[in-house]
């Protein structure tokens, strides 16, 4: 029996692998040949490679309109009388809090349900939820949205909750005839986040080890320190044996990782709140780092004029609230903000889904997505592939020295070395194509490099 089973399984095998073999052969076969100046080679090669190799989902287009909130509480129960079928308070048979209101349409207690415990996976207990009868949004005491009530821009349809996640919800339309249905044939999508952009901010380390001030140190000690573990990318044994065979300064590893901790929350203004001249595009990626036995996200983003990091992001996961946090990072950092910022990025989701995001907030500009896919181009020349490779440079002085260190041992570690790497390569390291000046310049910078870190760290200590 188990021997008729296992050939069974054998035939229905080799039948998919066939079949898919045929499929992958009739549709290349299918392409029709044309000159190579013929337009319609470009044509026929983009739509497969388009078709086969990626998918095109219409939900992540970074200009997709925001989904429709209900009106005011009082419109909504308008409306209800004209439709004949007014909504009447709700009689409570325990008494309520009468400061609770709705957070979607703002309706008083008198229109509030009571519906009774919820768990909550944030703070992972029972909670007493509520449920709004006009708009239907159910949500905590802290007004944290359980579900809430969307309509789609296209039909006016009323969305529903498709998925929950750790920071949004996935609402989707339900109406069949949509016209984004039928046009784009793609169900509409809104995602509903859960945290305010403006108040995001990069990754730094958690506190200050250190009091500099107070160390029995000079900082010419510290400044020597830095040169070793940034400039020369050295480990912190490393820099630890360094400082005591060549100049006879006996400290621990630890106590120079507390100083590196101390400096990185020191210049954090400089990487936060310095305003830059840059232009309208910008660049963005990013890459892998492990720390405490686990894998880590740098998100960095440049401008492409003269290179410069505007910012850097260390993040636990890799998702939109991380690629946000880096876009508004930098942004902020801009002197003038241009109405329209285009940004070269390649085509995970996130991207896409983070533009989205800050397109539909209405800060009074636009970001134009630029995505570049795969590594090269089939046959169709991207005239920004030229920035992902910029970016794929940037992470080449990145990596090397995180290649030697072999991850890190915390997270405020990787934070620590990120921030004072980046603060290297943008005001420290020369640059070729910047006549071997750096992409930043601070004005009565000194030349030799312990001196560029005291200079620093005496700048901002005061």
């Amino acid at each position: 029996m188990s021997k008729y089973i296992i050939d069974s399984l054998k035939r229905i095998y080799n039948f998919i692998l066939s079949y898919v073999l045929i499929r992958i052969a009739y549709t290349i076969l299918s392409l029709e040949y044309y000159p190579i100046d013929d337009h319609k080679t470009e044509k026929s090669f983009k739509t497969f490679i388009s078709k086969y190799l990626y998918v095109d989902d219409p939900t992540l287009d970074p200009d997709l309109p925001k989904a429709i909130a209900p009106p005011h509480y009082v419109q909504l129960l308008e409306q209800s009388k004209q439709q004949g079928k007014p909504i009447k308070p709700v009689k409570h048979r325990k008494p309520i809090d009468k400061n609770i209101s709705c957070p979607h349409c703002q309706a008083p207690a008198d229109y509030i349900y009571n519906g009774g415990q919820k768990y909550s996976p944030g703070q992972n207990k029972m909670r007493p939820n509520y449920v709004c009868k006009i708009c239907g949004c159910q949500f905590f005491l802290n007004n944290h949205k359980i579900s809430a009530a969307w309509y789609c821009p296209f039909c006016l349809h009323k969305l529903y909750l498709y998925k929950k996640r750790t920071d949004f919800f996935i609402y989707r339309c339900p109406n069949k005839h949509c016209p984004f249905l039928i046009t784009r044939h793609a169900i509409y999508k809104f995602r509903d986040y859960f945290f305010d952009i403006h108040k995001l901010q990069i990754a730094s380390p958690s506190k200050a080890k250190v009091n500099l001030k107070l160390i029995h140190y000079s900082s010419s000690v510290v400044g020597l320190a830095l040169v070793f573990y940034i400039n020369y990318k050295q480990s912190l044994r490393e820099t630890a044996q360094c400082l005591n065979e060549l100049f006879n300064i006996d400290i621990s590893h630890q106590t120079i990782a507390n100083w590196l901790q101390s400096v990185a929350i020191l210049l954090m203004p400089l990487l936060r709140d310095e305003q830059i001249d840059t232009s309208d595009l910008l660049a963005i990626d990013e890459t892998y780092e492990r720390y405490k036995g686990k894998w880590g996200f740098l998100y960095l983003l440049i401008d492409t004029r003269n290179e410069p990091v505007l910012a850097c992001h260390f993040s636990q996961r890799r998702n939109t609230i991380a690629v946000v946090t880096t876009i508004m990072t930098a942004i902020k950092r801009m002197k003038t903000i241009p109405p329209i910022i285009e940004l070269v990025h390649d085509c995970y989701p996130t991207y896409f889904l983070a533009i989205q995001l800050i397109n539909q907030a209405d800060l009074g500009f636009k970001i134009k997505s630029q995505a570049v896919k795969g590594l090269k181009d089939f046959g169709i020349i991207n005239p920004y592939r030229k920035y992902k490779n910029t970016m794929e440079r940037v992470f080449g002085t990145f990596k090397p020295p995180y290649y030697l260190k072999r991850g890190f041992s915390s997270f405020d570690g990787a934070c620590s070395f990120n921030l004072l790497h980046t603060i290297f390569y943008n005001y420290f390291r020369p640059h070729q194509a910047n006549d071997d000046n750096p992409p930043l310049l601070i004005e009565g910078l000194p030349k030799n490099p312990i001196a560029k870190w005291n200079f620093l760290i005496n700048k901002w200590i005061k």
